[in-house]
């Protein structure tokens, strides 16, 4: 069953504006070289990466998850995919039928891919699929710590005010997991950009949201989605905190109020694209009281 919280996403995902473009190849589309030998079994990809010296990059898909599909499609028509290839060993893992090795390693959404050392460690990890992001790039300068957890808090370091590092840091632990790191670097990036001059606070907000939420903390992101909408009602970003907010309410239980919250966003965004599917939901809603 698909966590409820990610049905929002995927939603939220497709009729908003997209993190991705879908390529305008076809996915069959590949460089010389970029055939891909997948493992299954970790601890022997661990192995072989000891003996050939390379890395472990960890693919965890799941079942009907079109951007996995995308992100190697992608990938595999990179010019440096064969430089890539030569430098690890490469495993699929589904999140559900592999649901333990996920949990240890805090995956919550697909496409993740997770870079190891041979013994294992995590360098760092790309998840999801977003545009103009040249993933094979990326996990080529993790191979040199540029651009890892470890790095940018080094970084951070030297730069403590910057709120776009902040941001980045606060997404590297969302995607751990770790969502009190998350939270605490979000808002340290509001912190550095309160009059939203750099377009952060707004960005920080939502994310903070998204972060109380999954930690459960249910009256802070009601608090943080709010805000971002009173705050800054014309942001790209409020509309989609509108409708968290009854989506929320669901969550924690309240499905009186998560009504309510529904019906007031059809009444102040009537020309939304997802009118239709917060009907459904509210006639849902209504049948479960």
């Amino acid at each position: 069953m698909r966590h409820p919280f990610r049905i929002l996403e995927s939603l939220l995902f497709s009729l908003l504006i997209l993190e991705c473009t879908v390529g305008t190849g076809s996915a069959s589309a590949q460089t010389a070289g970029s055939e891909i030998v997948w493992l299954d079994d970790l601890a022997s990809a661990g192995k072989q990466a000891q003996a050939e010296g390379k890395y472990v990059l960890i693919d965890f898909s799941s079942k009907g998850c079109s951007w996995c599909t995308k992100i190697l499609a992608d990938m595999q028509r990179d010019p440096k995919f064969p430089e890539l290839r030569e430098r690890v060993v490469f495993v699929r893992k589904d999140i559900e039928a592999d649901s333990t090795l996920a949990r240890e390693h805090g995956i919550n959404t697909t496409p993740t891919l997770l870079l190891l050392t041979a013994q294992g460690v995590e360098i760092d990890r790309v998840p999801g699929v977003r545009r103009g992001d040249p993933t094979v790039r990326r996990l080529l300068d993790y191979m040199m710590n540029v651009g890892t957890l470890e790095a940018c808090l080094e970084d951070l370091k030297s730069t403590p005010n910057d709120p776009e590092l902040c941001m980045t840091i606060g997404e590297k632990f969302y995607y751990r997991s770790d969502y009190d790191s998350a939270c605490h670097f979000y808002s340290l990036a509001v912190q550095h950009d309160l009059m939203n001059m750099n377009g952060v606070m707004e960005r920080a907000l939502f994310e903070l949201g998204k972060a109380e939420l999954e930690a459960k903390r249910y009256e802070e992101a009601v608090e943080h989605f709010t805000k971002l909408v009173t705050v800054m009602p014309r942001s790209a970003l409020a509309e989609q905190s509108a409708l968290y907010v009854p989506f929320v309410y669901d969550r924690a239980g309240d499905k009186s109020e998560a009504i309510e919250e529904y019906r007031k966003f059809i009444e102040e965004h009537p020309n939304s694209k997802k009118i239709d599917w917060v009907n459904k939901e509210i006639e849902r809603l209504q049948k479960e009281l």
